[in-house]
């Protein structure tokens, strides 16, 4: 989501716009290219990191059903870890960690600080967070795998870190995979022999059943 939000507020930031010093040649006389876009700000970064993560710890709470307000979401008899999510913003990648005590009340880990928030107000795409006493609203949009989170602190753009891997199937170039471990039962084809794709090569048992394995194209 690029806007050109940090330009519109050099141009009112800047003294003599002011003054009322305008003319054609404002921009190309006092602001160059560089002081057109925003600073990088980690702090705002660690900000919105942390509302977006929270917002999305609503939303699962809220997907999941109704639960007293007392019973914070990801709740556990025996609480022996925080929950987390990471997200990349540029090429910083940026953990949260957090514990909910209930009531909208996290203690919270970010860019090795700590924070006391508290979840005011949230729905599908706002949501007012109080951090460290200081209170906010964010707007939250998602547009394919990034996360835009928009505040009093200006903009940032996230990209949520998943947890796991995405799973990856070994290749086997000229070869065939099992689907799982298994016994090979029967063999219907040996060495140099030509095959037509989908010839059953051999016949695999798993799980107490049968599984056939077939060339994949034609060939020796």
């Amino acid at each position: 989501m690029t806007t050109n939000r940090d330009f519109l507020l050099a141009v009112l930031r800047h003294p003599a716009f002011a003054a009322g010093a305008l003319d054609t040649h404002f921009i190309e006389r006092h602001l160059p290219r560089a002081a057109r876009a925003a600073a990088d700000d980690p702090a705002a970064d660690r900000v919105h990191v942390i509302a977006a993560a929270l917002h999305a710890h609503e939303r699962r709470r809220r997907a999941g059903g109704p639960l007293p307000p007392s019973i914070p979401s990801g709740w556990r008899n025996n609480r022996w870890r925080p929950q987390d999510r990471s997200y990349r913003i540029g090429d910083d990648t940026i953990e949260v960690r957090y514990v909910a005590n209930g009531e909208g009340r996290f203690d919270v880990e970010a860019a090795s600080a700590t924070s006391q928030a508290l979840v005011v107000a949230a729905d599908e795409r706002t949501i007012v967070l109080e951090l460290d006493g200081v209170r906010r609203r964010f707007a939250l949009a998602v547009r394919d795998e990034a996360t835009f989170v928009h505040g009093p602190l200006g903009t940032s753009t996230l990209t949520p870190v998943p947890r796991f891997p995405p799973p990856r199937r070994e290749q086997v170039a000229g070869g065939c995979l099992a689907p799982m471990p298994g016994v090979i039962r029967q063999v219907h084809v040996a060495p140099g022999d030509r095959v037509e794709k989908g010839t059953v090569l051999l016949v695999l048992e798993a799980m107490k059943m049968e599984h056939q394995m077939t060339a994949h194209d034609t060939g020796s």
